[in-house]
């Protein structure tokens, strides 16, 4: 009997790890199925940061999506989520960019502070109220 759970364990290890070389295998194959679409980048007043305000687009199954980034000025938009703000038009609720996401206006007020305004029907998933140092207020319309 013990011979048999010694060989039950070698064989669901075998399983897990060829299970993580398939994944590994996948990511490689498939590094990202989203893009961003640059819509706006607003420099800080001292010209420290830039507010990135994007289009994430992660395919057919999925809605346009409008989100919002703070990051370095010389820095480059990494392709993912917003870090600051994400939003959708709530099911054609709101009216939409030409890219296809709500409509987001974003407006610094001071180096380290900044206002971002999106419409108040918007269906909101992240919202946070700093990031990099840089606090960040909403206005809804």
């Amino acid at each position: 009997m013990k011979h048999f759970f010694q060989q039950l364990a070698i064989a669901a290890l075998a399983l897990l790890l060829l299970a993580a070389a398939g994944l590994y295998a996948l990511s490689l194959l498939f590094p990202d199925l989203c893009g961003n679409t640059v819509l706006a980048d607003t420099f800080s007043p001292e010209q420290r940061h830039k507010a990135v305000v994007f289009q994430r687009d992660c395919g057919a199954t999925t809605g346009f999506s409008t989100h919002v980034s703070v990051i370095g000025a010389q820095d480059a938009l990494p392709n993912e989520s917003g870090n600051v703000f994400t939003a959708d038009d709530n099911r054609g609720a709101v009216p939409t960019s030409a890219a296809g996401g709500p409509v987001v206006q974003v407006r610094w007020v001071s180096g380290n502070a900044m206002v971002i305004t999106h419409h108040a029907g918007a269906r909101v998933f992240k919202q946070k109220d700093s990031v990099l140092g840089v606090a960040v207020a909403y206005e809804r319309l």
